[in-house]
């Protein structure tokens, strides 16, 4: 008969980096082998998602195992400030969510959202007009936590219709397409935006 032992997860929240990602198991009492599958797979996950982890004590005299969920994020908007300025630049404002230091015209925020570099001028997004409409392509880190992304059309700049978006390709930087097909008011006359917030 195998006694009873008892296994904690822990690194059960883990931000994309490109390599795998293992959680933590640790058993009581110590040092018990452990086996670890991901969604049913031994393979250790690297990518963007959520995977049902099953850890079992693999021992000849005990017994025991735990379940959560591992969820690989994108960089937090907070690690993203603290990689791209230095502590006196966030300190002076240079990194809030409103500046622009590369004087781009692209916000702090925006340049997150984007996976753009705030401190080196990015070239302006454009627009271009096809079969379906006229459309703007964008790439951006995949799941990123710190930020909504939103788009509309208009015809005033005053009142906005909402724009969905579409992924074209998925992967650790998505390929992401907003169109306005175009069918309401005079399509000769025409805005379309990107938003972001928090």
């Amino acid at each position: 008969i195998k006694a009873d032992a008892a296994v904690s997860l822990s690194n059960l929240s883990q931000v994309y980096d490109g390599g795998p990602r293992p959680v933590t198991a640790t058993t009581s009492p110590p040092g018990l082998p452990v086996t670890i599958t991901y969604s049913g797979s031994a393979p250790v996950p690297s990518a963007f998602g959520s995977y049902a982890v099953v850890a079992t004590i693999d021992s000849p005299n005990y017994q025991g195992g735990a379940s959560g969920t591992l969820t690989i994020t994108g960089q937090p908007l907070a690690a993203w400030q603290t990689q791209n300025f230095t502590p006196a630049q966030i300190t002076a404002g240079e990194a809030a969510d409103a500046a622009d230091p590369d004087h781009d015209g692209l916000e702090n925020l925006a340049e997150y959202a984007l996976g753009t570099d705030p401190n080196h001028a990015t070239p302006p997004l454009t627009g271009s007009l096809g079969p379906s409409g006229f459309s703007i392509t964008f790439t951006r880190p995949k799941g990123l936590p710190g930020v909504t992304y939103a788009a509309g059309s208009s015809a005033d700049l005053a009142a906005w219709t909402p724009v969905t978006l579409s992924i074209i390709t998925d992967g650790p930087v998505q390929t992401v397409r907003v169109t306005d097909p175009l069918n309401l008011g005079d399509p000769a006359r025409r805005f379309l935006r990107l938003k972001f917030t928090r």
